[in-house]
């Protein structure tokens, strides 16, 4: 279940779907495993998010093609060039 402002992972490559550059007229095709976007509307059947300004119309059926973001794993984020990252990280038990 996701909802507007929520942050969602492209979790599968898809060369065929359309993105449309927001607010401009430029427009391509294909979304990558890895891409993180943000929910900006659900309607009826449409959930639209935006990757950096590329805006992606999801229906349905497209759905298992995204999974929340809120926390990603280090190997999901491999790759990704995030301004920061938090890392939790647990301290080794002493060996007694």
């Amino acid at each position: 279940v996701f909802r507007s402002g929520d942050r969602v992972m492209q979790v599968r490559n898809n060369y065929d779907i359309l993105w449309r550059e927001e607010g401009g007229t430029d427009s391509g095709m294909g979304m990558f495993n890895g891409d993180v976007g943000v929910v900006r509307s659900i309607e009826k059947e449409i959930i639209t998010v935006d990757f950096d300004g590329k805006v992606v119309e999801y229906t349905p059926d497209m759905l298992g093609e995204l999974e929340p973001a809120f926390a990603v794993t280090v190997h999901k984020a491999q790759g990704s060039e995030y301004r920061a990252v938090i890392l939790a990280a647990l301290r080794e038990r002493p060996c007694s």
